[in-house]
């Protein structure tokens, strides 16, 4: 499966790539314009989306994702310090499948990025 993981903090990204490396091929974006550039080279199975970022922030880059017929196949996964319920709403209807709060759990995460690709 392929992964592509945009937050805009360097130590979170570490984290991603250490627990789904080993499994999956996963690249690395630290903003919402180098997520869109990745997009554009590989289509990724998942997104691991942060929400909070400068630029483009992950609610836009989930939207311009769900507008573009070539990625309607990605699934999106919200990974946020935002936990509130209309934090999670918003996400949602930006087209996210799923929204987790960090600090997460990891086998949670790595679950859910596993049912992803059934």
């Amino acid at each position: 499966m392929m992964i592509l993981a945009v937050d805009d903090e360097p130590l979170n990204l570490m984290i991603l790539k250490e627990l789904f490396e080993d499994e999956h091929d996963i690249t690395l974006a630290e903003s919402g314009e180098e997520a869109m550039e990745q997009l554009e080279k590989a289509i990724p199975d998942v997104v691991l989306l942060d929400v909070m970022m400068p630029g483009i922030d992950g609610i836009e880059v989930c939207k311009r994702i769900r507008a573009n017929p070539k990625l309607e196949k990605v699934k999106v996964v919200m990974v946020s310090g935002k936990a509130m319920e209309s934090d999670i709403q918003l996400g949602l209807e930006a087209g996210a499948d799923h929204y987790i709060s960090k600090p997460f759990d990891m086998m949670e995460l790595m679950e859910l990025v596993e049912s992803c690709s059934s």
